[in-house]
């Protein structure tokens, strides 16, 4: 289905960050019908309909994160969805002439508070994860204030350190 050659093209004039734009704007309108119409089929029978109705209905807010190539990052607070705290990640494919989400990820995030709250066990399970997602929400909040990553500032996000980008 992927035209790379194609994809390639529509990424160097920008339609795959305007449709990672359309795709958030369809997801906070709760518009199911244009987020399947944003959707290869072959997506939606396999995983789109299942993973992104489930997130409709909830979404109190999206965030586009930024496109790299065929990939874009979207983050979404659905309370009261399966994952009240998600970044999905987009794999689009030309089809006809339009950008259509050909795969999709879902990353989901963790609430740090009930976890350190549910004993040292449980902590040291998803320290892995915790540490990994504190990374990936500082980088998060770099991409949205238009802001590159530092090693140096990637070095202080951790579990035991100050939040990232805030005073040492």
């Amino acid at each position: 289905m992927c035209d790379s050659a194609g994809v390639n093209a529509a990424v160097d004039d920008g339609a795959v960050w305007t449709r990672a734009l359309e795709l958030r704007d369809a997801l906070l309108a709760g518009d199911a019908a244009a987020v399947e119409a944003m959707s290869a089929p072959e997506f939606w029978e396999r995983a789109g309909s299942e993973e992104l109705l489930g997130f409709i209905p909830h979404v109190a807010s999206a965030t586009a994160l930024g496109v790299l190539a065929r990939r874009s990052l979207l983050r979404l607070s659905s309370p009261g969805a399966r994952f009240s705290e998600a970044v999905l990640e987009q794999l689009w494919a030309l089809s006809d002439g339009h950008l259509l989400i050909e795969d999709e990820r879902v990353f989901t995030l963790i609430d740090r508070a009930e976890v350190e709250a549910s004993g040292e066990e449980r902590l040291e399970r998803l320290r892995t994860k915790l540490d990994a997602q504190d990374a990936a929400l500082a980088y998060v909040a770099a991409l949205a204030g238009h802001d590159t990553m530092t090693r140096a500032t990637a070095r202080r996000c951790g579990p035991r350190s100050p939040p990232c980008g805030g005073p040492s």
